[in-house]
């Protein structure tokens, strides 16, 4: 029987570079592997809140395989990409590109009356509700047409 003790060896790890990477060590088919994930940060402790987590799903799964693991990084990397991006960061004016430019000077207003109506600057897509968006619809000026198409793009 293991004990849990022998899961206290440091599984975060920083490269020459200073990015901290995380690794889960399986033994399958009589064979080690050490599947690793960066975490993109140097930051110690957002890299070792990443590992813990990490190592929290993983440890729930019973004889996890290289594939369990593969998947726990696949879905962890994937929600950290979308919690990552915040509405600033988005490029409002390049998805706008085709249109004419007096369309994309009305669709580039309302995008940035929306960003000034936000408390915080860097709300995240994922944290966006409905609140906010009624919040600005209060004291946008656009006209409903372009209220809903720059909605429509803001999802893509």
């Amino acid at each position: 029987m293991q004990l849990d003790t022998s899961r206290e060896v440091n599984y975060l790890i920083k490269s020459n570079t200073g990015i901290y990477t995380f690794r889960w060590n399986v033994r399958a088919d009589n064979k080690h592997y050490q599947p690793k994930l960066s975490l993109r940060t140097r930051n110690y402790l957002k890299a070792l809140q990443s590992a813990s987590e990490l190592a929290l799903r993983i440890s729930t799964i019973s004889n996890p395989s290289v594939d369990d693991v593969k998947a726990v990084y696949y879905e962890f990397s994937g929600k950290q990409k979308r919690e990552a991006k915040t509405l600033i960061s988005i490029d409002m004016e390049s998805l706008l590109s085709e249109l004419s430019i007096k369309s994309r000077k009305e669709y580039l207003s309302c995008w940035n009356s929306f960003l000034d109506s936000l408390s915080s600057k860097t709300l995240s897509v994922t944290s966006l509700n409905q609140a906010h968006i009624d919040k600005w619809k209060e004291t946008q000026t656009c006209s409903d047409v372009t209220l809903r198409k720059v909605k429509e793009r803001s999802k893509q």
